[in-house]
């Protein structure tokens, strides 16, 4: 199986490889177009006609990933442009159930796991700072930024607000150095942060719930086997034991009846 990722997709790509997959980010082929991919893994492709029109150029069968950031965008102009996606032949790959729930398209739900290999306590690091927390900029209400301001205001605590965008490399060092990873949002997008900043060896705290363990969900070694059982029933057509989607959190199938997975492409 070879994968093309296109956007922001190279945690993907890496976990991937993990597993042996020969996987691609769109910024180390010259010309995507012209070479043989089995599927192509696009994200944001609804933002825009053309991107929307760059899918029926690209290898290989279709997938949409829809992040769980996204919930923050969706629009009757996003839902509109994922109809037509849709009937272009692309695939919708969600990152949560509430995403999916809002734009009410059929598609499978795969959580991004964290990748359990590159988070871990950084070596000899000390907690310099309380606090760490994040913000999308231009996003302040959904991200609850003056919550947080308040409540620092209250503990007295140091903290760090991130605001942009960090190698992902550089993560596990950022984490170290706080003693505790707080978040605040209005949606349930699956975040992965709370999870990374636990697996480095902060106290964390996702709107309120103590992170106290990795679900398998978000464990990289449980869900990427789940992702590619989902690329291998879209090229082999094979079929699925289940009529619906198995929910992301419990585990549970939806419907009962053995059916042939409906194939987009």
């Amino acid at each position: 199986m070879k994968l093309l990722i296109i956007g922001r997709g190279i945690n993907l790509g890496q976990m991937l490889r993990y597993y042996g997959v020969d996987s691609v980010t769109s910024e180390t082929v010259t010309n995507p177009t012209k070479e043989k991919f089995d599927i192509s893994i696009t994200y944001g492709a609804w933002s825009s006609r053309r991107v929307l029109g760059s899918l029926l150029l690209l290898p290989g069968k279709k997938i949409i990933r829809l992040q769980g950031s996204d919930v923050y965008r969706i629009s009757s102009g996003t839902k509109r442009s994922l109809k037509i996606a849709k009937m272009m032949g692309a695939t919708l790959l969600y990152a949560s159930q509430e995403l999916k729930d809002i734009i009410g398209l059929d598609g499978p739900v795969w959580i991004t796991p964290v990748d359990t290999r590159l988070f871990k306590p950084a070596p000899k690091m000390e907690k310099e700072v309380d606090v760490l927390y994040y913000y999308t900029k231009g996003q302040e209400e959904t991200y609850c930024l003056e919550k947080f301001r308040n409540q620092m205001r209250e503990t007295g605590e140091s903290f760090t607000i991130l605001n942009g965008s960090v190698p992902i490399e550089k993560m596990p060092a950022v984490y170290s150095r706080h003693r505790k990873y707080i978040r605040y949002t209005t949606h349930d997008a699956n975040p992965k942060m709370p999870y990374e900043a636990y697996l480095c060896g902060c106290e964390s705290w996702d709107n309120g719930r103590r992170i106290t363990h990795l679900p398998d969900y978000m464990d990289m070694r449980k869900a990427i086997p789940d992702l590619l059982e989902i690329l291998d029933s879209l090229l082999l057509l094979r079929p699925m034991a289940f009529t619906g989607y198995r929910h992301a959190r419990t585990g549970k199938v939806t419907g009962s009846q053995i059916a042939y997975r409906r194939t987009l492409f």
